[in-house]
């Protein structure tokens, strides 16, 4: 972590915040020290553990992620940060780390980051959908959900939405 990446962390999570309304912990960038490395593998494997264990639990556990990181300011570089966020789910701690740290977890991290590269992802967030045969991106950057969903019905015109 350098001068320019944390001047530059500052002023994009402080977008982030206010488009979404989203908590961060903006003095959070300037604890971490020199020489930090801000590295995504380490949630991202954590993420894979997940839902390699607990499908349904996924979703939330990466939203449980999120919260640690940008609102609460934990290194998720460190593997000692996940036994306290697992509290929460329905998961074998040990067997979880076990994943976590798992060569097979990092090559499949590594796998899926050469697969969004490959679909056009050059930022976050994208989002893409799957019809089973072909992959398209919905969605580069920040969108407000009816802009996704007026994409998606476009896209997608034979899918009924239920009224919400």
């Amino acid at each position: 972590m350098g001068d320019q990446l944390r001047a530059y962390l500052h002023r994009v999570w402080g977008q982030v915040h206010e488009r979404t309304g989203r908590p961060f912990d903006k003095d959070a960038i300037d604890r971490y020290p020199e020489g930090w490395v801000y590295d995504t593998s380490m949630p991202c494997q954590a993420l894979i553990a997940m839902r390699k264990m607990s499908p349904p639990q996924e979703f939330p556990f990466f939203g449980a992620l999120q919260t640690a990181f940008y609102r609460d300011a934990q290194d998720l570089t460190d593997p000692d940060v996940y036994p306290p966020i697992l509290d929460n789910f329905k998961v074998i701690q040990d067997q979880f780390l076990k994943l976590l740290h798992a060569p097979e977890t990092a090559e499949e991290v590594a796998a899926d980051f050469r697969r969004t590269r490959a679909m056009g992802a050059q930022g976050l967030p994208c989002l893409f959908v799957s019809d089973g045969d072909s992959v398209t991106m919905v969605a580069r950057g920040f969108q407000k959900a009816r802009m996704i969903q007026n994409t998606l019905d476009v896209l997608f015109p034979q899918l009924k939405r239920s009224p919400a």
